[in-house]
Formats: structure tokens, C-alpha cells, sequence
């Protein structure tokens, strides 16, 4: 016997299926958002670069000279998202209100995020959120989709305490001086005293690094802690 949130998870899907019908982003099949041929044939993104000085790094550590106490110590991103497909998904995703997109996401990012590092079990997870604002408007927050979705994949503990008390302008509008200024104390961390040195802090795009940066100033000025900051995407 279905119960009332089931039920309702039931309507839900069918009256999305019938405004945004499951169509591959890629190819135009039906039945999924995105397949796995499409998948695979996305193309990675070729180089990871420093989160502070935003030049080529191997692997995306942070280089030593840019290396400070409250910087990450290294940003993982799998696609670019100039591909017309992954810029598609994480659009429709968003701003069509369909957050299957990125528990998909999960499943097809899940095995290469784990090649990317040493080891999962060791790992904390933690995603960027959005302000109350934002995040009622929208009704998800696309990281936390993703990441909620990523660590019962990967047997990931999911942690909380990160919060976004000011309201910001949106960071696609910006240059690389004034997203940083925006984003200017924007993030205060209050999680749990007991949890892992190393934490994975998780979003769907980054462009400049400026939101990963303040998010783990936040989290690193009050916890003594390694973060490795993941995207889907690079832009």
C-alpha cells in the first residue's frame, strides 16, 4: 500500500514527465535525462588547474606558493562546461526544476570521482549551499542533490554546518574581482566538533574558485581540516 509520500512522489514524476519529458540531452532519446553512451562520449576536462591562481596543476593541488591556511588543498572538476551537453544539463537541472538531473549526475560521476582520490572512507562530504532565499525559490539545492546522491554511492558520510547567511548576487554576472567581493563573508560553518580531517566539498560549477575559496576560509577558520573541493563542471 502506497503511502502519501509515495504517492505523491508518484504524481510528481508523472506531471514532470509530462511538461519536461525524459529525453537524453545528448542524443534526443527517450527515457533519460542524459544516457550512457552520451555519458561516455562527453569529453573531460583535460587539465585541472590551482583554485587560487587558476594555472594549470597536476591533478588540481594547490600549488605551494598559493597555498595559505584556509585555502583548499586541491579542486577535482571532471567536465568543461562548455560542452553544449553538460551546459544543458546543469541548466535544465536548475532552472527547470529538475533535480533527477543531478542524482543522475551522481550515478554516471560517482566511479570517477572515486579514481580522483586516495580514499573515499576517509572522507567527509559537505555541499555549497544556497541562501533560504534561493533555496525556497528553487525548492533544492542542486549540490546537495548531487552530493546527497554521491555519498549513498559511494558510502560517503554526509556532513552539515555549512551556511550562506548573505544574500548574493548571481556569480555568472561578475568578474573575477567583484565575484570575490561579493562573496565576502558570506559563509559561516558550525558543524559538528566530531568529524573526519579531510572533507569534500562539493558544487556543481565553479569558473573563478571564488565560492570553494570563501566556503573553505569559513570552514578552515574554525576546524583544523584538509578540503578537497569538487565540481561537476569547469566554466
Amino acid at each position: 500500500m502506497l503511502n502519501f509520500q509515495d504517492l505523491f512522489r508518484k504524481l510528481y514524476d508523472f506531471w514532470l514527465d509530462l511538461i519536461f519529458p525524459k529525453f537524453c540531452l545528448g542524443c534526443g532519446n527517450y527515457d533519460s535525462y542524459l544516457c550512457e553512451p552520451c555519458f561516455t562520449g562527453l569529453p573531460r576536462l583535460k587539465q585541472q588547474r590551482c583554485i587560487v591562481c587558476q594555472k594549470p596543476s597536476l591533478n588540481g593541488f594547490t600549488h605551494p606558493k598559493c597555498q595559505t591556511k584556509f585555502t583548499p588543498e586541491r579542486l577535482v572538476t571532471l567536465f568543461p562546461y562548455q560542452n553544449r551537453t553538460i551546459s544543458k544539463l546543469i541548466r535544465a537541472g536548475k532552472y527547470q526544476f529538475v533535480p533527477e538531473i543531478f542524482q543522475l549526475l551522481a550515478r554516471f560521476c560517482s566511479v570517477e570521482l572515486s579514481q580522483q582520490l586516495t580514499s573515499d572512507s576517509k572522507y567527509d562530504m559537505l555541499s555549497i549551499p544556497l541562501h533560504k532565499k534561493k533555496h525556497s525559490w528553487r525548492g533544492f539545492n542542486q549540490a546537495d542533490v548531487f552530493a546527497v546522491e554521491l555519498s549513498k554511492l559511494r558510502d560517503i558520510r554526509l556532513t552539515r554546518g555549512l551556511n550562506r547567511w548573505k544574500f548574493t548576487k548571481p556569480q555568472m554576472d561578475l568578474n573575477a574581482k567583484q565575484r570575490m567581493e561579493n562573496l565576502k563573508s558570506s559563509f559561516v560553518f558550525s558543524g559538528p566538533e566530531k568529524q573526519s580531517k579531510y572533507l569534500l566539498l562539493v558544487d556543481d560549477i565553479t569558473t573563478t574558485g571564488s565560492t570553494f575559496l570563501h566556503a573553505t576560509k569559513a570552514i578552515k577558520s574554525s576546524r583544523d581540516v584538509e578540503v578537497v573541493c569538487f565540481a561537476i563542471a569547469q566554466d
